[in-house]
């Protein structure tokens, strides 16, 4: 290690077209930190798929028989709003953490940053650290370049395949889709899709890498305007590396914090949009410290205010707003999932036939009623008037649907004119749910309209 002070070479902007980065191998305390998310996360990943509810699988989103089971719960297509306020919460959280501590969410719970960290930790087990990987690079090809790097490959292939087998399962059951592929019927969409997700995750993890970063995903580029100076990131303190007032730099120029980095930048240049606060350069700049007798902190998590010797406000404004916006949502989401009827209707009144007043004095109303039976189960309705004195005409006394079916009948309402005083008259249609020892009700409102 060179314990000689240099001039530090200035920072030259990463490109998009350039070689691959050798990543050093780092242990330290943020590093146990991420692998322990990066383990948690990637469980609950291949896990879920797996377990089963009531002989459903947890989380199925079948989108053919416009399903989507969410642990106990079933949405339909007419509920997919909660599946999108669940999405906002994601992106409002994800605003939440930035301003909080910025990019954590890229550096410990990012699925491109977990299996791309997977990935480069099977290449460095079988190929050898950095420097033993810079020296395979150069080699020409010959049967031990092969033999590695067909065995890095087979793995890669494997993990890349069981990916893209989980993905499937939260679309297709995983025991149809595990049956399909033993007995190489799988076809169509699904076996694109199985090959796609299979080959882009080899591409991606393997070989893309931090790239994708950089050009595709859009959150490095716009994640500064989401932090501001009480945001903790991962800093360089300059003034203690360039040492200050005299003292002696505690910077000694070892690179050792540039050739962890998984995206090759030099954090000593200040903030930059490559960075994604994983915090390996922080775990490798404290090895070099403590080996110099100084405090571990020369690169640390730290806001602007506290490197400029200011404190550091957690609790702001802006922090308190995207908390109790999470918390609105989230409380409507299970608010509405908590009065689920399992069941909805709609009243459409017959545009094409307004009023007629029959021979005997009656006036008659025409309406479309839509049920949707939103249960596992096939249910009985039936459908009552409230708040008008009239009689209601439908062919069957109970009404079957089965479920997942929309059931569009007509029905008409017959009453006497002489029980109304004016020409709209306001009423209710009301679908009850026959069970066991409980019923329970839709009311939906609509009109009933004199002829002229």
């Amino acid at each position: 290690m060179n314990t000689t002070t240099e001039k530090k070479e200035p920072y030259r902007p990463v490109t998009y077209a350039r070689s691959k980065i050798f990543v050093k191998h780092i242990w330290g305390k943020f590093q146990k930190l991420r692998w322990a998310t990066f383990i948690f996360f990637s469980t609950i990943f291949f896990v879920l798929p797996w377990i089963k509810l009531n002989g459903k699988q947890a989380i199925l989103f079948d989108i053919p028989a416009r399903k989507f089971h969410i642990l106990n719960v079933t949405l339909w297509p007419q509920e997919v709003y909660l599946l999108t306020f669940t999405l906002i919460i994601g992106a409002i959280f994800l605003f939440f953490s930035s301003s909080l501590v910025g990019r954590v969410w890229c550096g410990y719970m990012c699925p491109q940053t977990v299996f791309t960290s997977v990935f480069i930790e099977i290449e460095r087990f079988v190929l050898g650290d950095s420097i033993r990987q810079k020296k395979f690079a150069k080699m020409p090809w010959g049967p031990e370049k092969i033999f590695k790097l067909t065995i890095r490959n087979t793995i890669w292939i494997v993990i890349s395949a069981l990916i893209g087998f989980t993905f499937m399962s939260y679309f297709v059951p995983n025991a149809e889709l595990f049956d399909l592929i033993l007995k190489g019927e799988l076809s169509g969409w699904a076996l694109f899709w199985f090959m796609f997700i299979t080959g882009f995750s080899m591409f991606d993890f393997g070989f893309f890498r931090e790239q994708f970063c950089f050009v595709p995903c859009p959150y490095g580029r716009f994640q500064g305007v989401l932090k501001d100076k009480n945001s903790l990131e991962v800093t360089y303190d300059k003034e203690k590396g360039e040492g200050k007032n005299g003292e002696k730099p505690a910077c000694i120029n070892c690179n050792y914090c540039v050739i962890v980095c998984p995206t090759g930048i030099d954090i000593r240049n200040g903030s930059q949009f490559e960075c994604i606060n994983c915090a390996r350069c922080i775990d490798a700049c404290a090895v070099v410290q403590v080996k110099q007798k100084r405090s571990p902190d020369l690169i640390r998590y730290d806001s602007h205010n506290g490197m400029n010797g200011q404190k550091t406000q957690i609790i702001r404004p802006r922090v308190i707003v995207y908390f109790i916006l999470m918390s609105l949502i989230a409380s409507f989401i299970l608010f509405k999932i908590a009065t689920r009827k399992g069941f909805d209707f709609e009243v459409i009144k017959d545009r094409n036939f307004i009023s007629q007043k029959l021979p005997n004095g009656k006036i008659i109303n025409i309406y479309s009623l839509k049920i949707l039976n939103m249960s596992e189960e096939d249910q009985q309705y039936k459908v009552k008037l409230k708040n008008i004195d009239g009689e209601l005409v439908l062919g069957n006394d109970a009404i079957a649907v089965k479920s997942g079916e929309v059931r569009d009948f007509g029905v008409t309402v017959l009453a006497d004119e002489k029980n109304f005083t004016q020409k709209i008259n306001r009423f209710t249609f009301i679908l009850q749910k026959i069970e066991q020892n409980n019923i329970i009700e839709e009311h939906e409102d609509t009109n009933f309209v004199l002829p002229n």
